[in-house]
């Protein structure tokens, strides 16, 4: 025996579905404005940006939910607090045994949303579900970027590294000692060599 959709009697009903379509159509026309701005943009930038989407993990909803067509309706739940528009609803379909996923285009309040598209079929009763945040989309950097950051940063560990300045001194009549001392990696040649000529007992001046 096939379920059927859930139909909501009377005026109310047919206030709901009418207050649901122009909330489905503002979005629609909002999201399509949306489109048309990112495309322009787009083709504005000076070359085409290399990118890659990284899908989010699957989290248990809150509460259970049943749906009817594209309108999905909970106890228990906190879809203002847990979802937003672009995250995907997950449930088990219980005739293939497969996990379907659908978009949401709006929540309607804690209780109530709308997805993009009704689910292969309708979940006549108040069931668990889970739920998966819209993926990110972020700049891949080219193989030449890393390469020159990692030098850039192989480059800066090296210039904070210390050097040893050693400078030979007579400690005696006929004897010399040689002191060691940690400069900054930063020093030039020439300025290593200034620090030596600055000893007044320093008569060797190499490095």
């Amino acid at each position: 025996m096939s379920v059927g959709k859930l139909k909501f009697k009377g005026s109310f009903g047919e206030k709901q579905e009418k207050n649901e379509q122009k909330i489905r159509n503002k979005v629609e026309r909002e999201e399509l404005a949306q489109d048309e701005q990112q495309f322009l943009e787009k083709i504005q930038e000076k070359g085409p940006a290399k990118r890659v989407v990284i899908d989010k993990p699957l989290q248990d909803g809150l509460g259970m939910i049943f749906t009817s067509g594209t309108s999905v309706h909970g106890q228990d739940t906190q879809f203002l607090k847990q979802l937003e528009a672009g995250d995907f609803l997950v449930i088990l379909n219980e005739q293939t045994l497969e996990m379907e996923s659908r978009e949401i285009l709006t929540m309607l309040n804690q209780k109530s949303l709308l997805i993009r598209e009704a689910f292969g079929q309708d979940i006549p009763v108040f069931k668990p579900y889970q739920f998966r945040k819209k993926p990110t989309v972020e700049e891949m950097k080219s193989l030449e970027d890393r390469l020159e950051e990692k030098f850039a940063g192989v480059a800066k560990k090296i210039k904070k590294q210390k050097q040893t300045l050693e400078m030979r001194q007579k400690s005696g009549m006929w004897s010399y000692k040689t002191d060691k001392m940690a400069v900054d990696g930063e020093l030039s040649r020439e300025d290593l060599v200034l620090m030596r000529s600055k000893q007044s007992r320093d008569r060797h001046c190499w490095h």
